[in-house]
């Protein structure tokens, strides 16, 4: 049997999770029954907008209402078969998802410490505190970390040491966070209906979280050497141009005052720090004194 909140995770994160009446009467296991009679569920406004029930929801129109004599409402979309469809009343009916049930159920489930807190309403909750070995870490609960504008709900998220993030279904990319990615966590992989709340699987969430943590160290370690490697490079890139000036000026002062320590002393004279064995030793480097002399 599938749970019943594999039902409800697809519509967490979608921007109006809105679920309309014909979509969840298909629901196996009396799962809307059993979400609705939990809390998880609640009646919204009738749609103004339904599928054509002759079409079989191929094309969605807005309804018009027409008000019978006997004071009784027909409602009825466009077609382009019958071209007026009727669509009955329940229909019209939808669900929203209760956000503030769903998160005190995540709440409860996990026994955190702490206030639960609306960081941002309707997308980005802070549950409470959770022990995390000999420290405590914030644990969130996100929606829309996929959206457009989810760099609002990203900059929230950083703002915490080491976060865990949880999330309804899909977990975002890691690209998509400037610094260090969160450990962020799939409800739909690790929470369970019980008949009336949420059961997570702590155990499963702790090694996915040490998992997370584990990768970005390793992360944050292979980071750390290519920038010591691209560093070192680059020393040694100005190690041998700083040589190379150097030796054009000694091996020029040679061939002016034809003698290591007139040269030398030349080059000290101008500012140039310098003694006869360095000036030998860029005229050796430069090919000697005959292919100096040429």
């Amino acid at each position: 049997m599938t749970d019943a909140l594999a039902w409800l995770w697809p519509y967490v994160d979608m921007p109006r999770p809105l679920l309309p009446q014909p979509a969840v009467l298909q629901w196996p296991d009396r799962a809307f029954d059993r979400l609705q009679s939990a809390g998880f569920l609640r009646q919204a406004d009738c749609a103004d907008r339904v599928a054509c029930p002759v079409c079989d929801g191929e094309h969605v129109e807005s309804v018009v209402m027409e008000r019978q004599p006997d004071g009784l409402c027909r409602y009825f979309v466009y077609c382009p078969k019958v071209l007026r469809a009727e669509v009955p009343s329940d229909n019209l009916r939808q669900w929203v998802i209760d956000l503030k049930r769903l998160v005190g159920a995540v709440v409860h489930g996990m026994l955190l410490s702490g206030r639960c807190i609306s960081l941002l309403p309707g997308r980005l909750w802070r549950l409470g505190k959770t022990p995390w070995r000999g420290r405590f870490r914030d644990v969130l609960f996100a929606r829309g970390l996929e959206w457009r504008d989810a760099a609002v709900a990203n900059d929230h998220i950083q703002r915490h040491y080491q976060p865990v993030v949880l999330v309804a279904e899909r977990t975002p990319s890691e690209e998509m966070w400037e610094g260090r990615p969160p450990a962020i966590i799939s409800l739909a992989e690790i929470a369970s209906f019980d008949g009336m709340d949420i059961v997570l699987d702590v155990v499963a969430m702790a090694a996915i979280v040490a998992d997370a943590d584990a990768n970005r160290d390793r992360n944050d370690r292979q980071t750390t050497d290519r920038r010591q490697f691209r560093l070192a490079i680059r020393r040694q890139i100005k190690a041998e141009h700083d040589t190379a000036l150097t030796d054009d000026i000694l091996v020029a002062a040679y061939k002016q005052h034809g003698s290591y320590r007139r040269a030398a002393e030349a080059l000290c004279a101008s500012g140039v720090v310098a003694n006869r064995w360095a000036v030998e030793r860029a005229v050796q480097r430069a090919g000697g004194l005959i292919s100096t002399r040429r």
